[in-house]
């Protein structure tokens, strides 16, 4: 069986990274008076401003909540966001609220069913316009926990409690499109529509496509410094150092063309960048949003890593430094080998996924990926009939589900 059963749903969300090195082995905080100038620096008003510009990677970009957990647990402040793709998808979940927890909460029950939606046209199979509606909704409904109402239309960047910034590429000029007023929604939608995959976004009078095609690190929509006010910038590159595997189809082509572009694009965006977390995320595959927990736990283990040489660059001790975690990759697979999942864990999972399934239409995806985990063939092919047989209902937005489930029983008929 061709290993695309992680990734019917997953469509790639934005162009990644280039890998970066460093050692972040430094120990914990260092002496006594380190760590009162640390707290001095917290309390004081004129400390110099930190800002977050949180990279692409697909389905590894949740590691920016990880990394986002861990800041905000050791009071590290962020006085402002830069994202571009996921990463602008991750930085407005949080910059709403300036809270991890409900950015958490709405990514964790993100499915690609929410985001992409079929759309066959001559520039892109995909439309995002699902994308837009959900985190418009996601947005309004963080906005409400801290407010009375929402703002006429929308959320907008004005009302959000961090500023945040997110940004496109001109598909007539090449320009790069920093968007940072207005509706936050749609700013999002056009930083995530990759080219080729996603049809472009005709926005502010422009034809835009994804961000990562000009700016994949985007230090540069940050508030610069001055002589006044010093800004310390805090890159999270979600690329990782793994290749993804060699193409065998039109996506998994594409995949690999923007993992190149975007090692050759971030070679020089590091440069510029004075401070780097770099998760092991490189095994995580583009594509595939089930392994979102992994993504966020070693978003988690990067920022801790990081934090002894981040304090010191904070306090202005250090400077271009870059934190790399690594994972022995045979480790990792003697690991996963011998947590692999029972037939017990198996019938749990399909039956958790049945239940979803029972009141939510858009949940058999989920349980078609269940029962082919599970190697029960008949069952999985027989839903995925059901699901491709079901007349097209804009209500429920079930078009990409029909797609997928018609992609799957393509295959498994080239099988035969």
């Amino acid at each position: 069986m061709p290993r695309f059963a992680h990734g019917l749903l997953a469509l790639l969300l934005l162009l990644p990274m280039v890998p970066i090195s460093a050692s972040a082995d430094d120990g914990l905080l260092g002496d006594l008076d380190e760590a009162v100038r640390w707290n001095d620096l917290l309390a004081d008003a004129n400390r110099p401003r930190v800002a977050l510009v949180l990279g692409g990677g697909g389905a590894r970009g949740l590691a920016h909540l990880g990394v986002l957990q861990v800041l905000e647990s050791e009071s590290v402040p962020i006085d402002e966001v830069a994202g571009v793709s996921v990463g602008g998808f991750v930085g407005a979940l949080y910059a709403v609220t300036g809270r991890t927890g409900p950015a958490l909460e709405v990514a964790r029950r993100t499915q690609w069913s929410n985001l992409v939606e079929v759309g066959f046209s001559p520039s892109g199979f995909f439309t995002t316009r699902r994308l837009e509606r959900y985190l418009d909704h996601s947005l309004e409904s963080l906005y409400l926990r801290d407010h009375d109402t929402v703002p006429p239309g929308g959320v907008t960047f004005d009302r959000l409690a961090i500023p945040f910034r997110t940004g496109a590429t001109d598909l007539a000029t090449g320009d790069v499109v920093r968007l940072d007023s207005g509706l936050v929604a749609p700013a999002v939608r056009a930083s995530a529509s990759i080219p080729g995959l996603f049809a472009p976004y005709e926005y502010q009078d422009r034809l835009l496509v994804d961000g990562g095609v000009a700016r994949s690190l985007p230090i540069e929509w940050t508030t610069p410094s001055t002589d006044e006010k010093k800004v310390r910038v805090v890159a999270v590159d979600v690329q990782g150092d793994v290749p993804p595997p060699p193409p065998n189809g039109i996506w998994s082509l594409l995949a690999q063309v923007v993992w190149i572009q975007g090692q050759r694009l971030a070679a020089y965006e590091r440069a510029q960048a004075e401070f780097v977390i770099r998760p092991a995320v490189g095994e995580i595959q583009l594509m595939d949003l089930s392994q979102a927990e992994d993504a966020i736990r070693e978003g988690r283990r990067a920022a801790r890593a990081a934090l002894p040489l981040l304090r010191r660059y904070l306090l202005g001790d250090t400077t271009h430094v870059v934190v790399s975690t690594r994972v022995d990759t045979g480790a990792r697979r003697d690991t996963a080998a011998s947590a692999a999942p029972s037939a017990l864990d198996r019938d749990e999972e399909i039956a958790r996924a049945r239940a979803a399934a029972s009141t939510d239409p858009t949940a058999r995806g989920t349980l078609l990926l269940a029962l082919e985990r599970a190697r029960r063939t008949a069952e999985a092919v027989a839903l995925a009939r059901e699901i491709a047989a079901t007349e097209a209902d804009e209500a429920t937005g079930n078009g990409t589900l029909r797609a997928a489930a018609a992609y799957y029983l393509r295959a498994r008929a080239g099988e035969g």
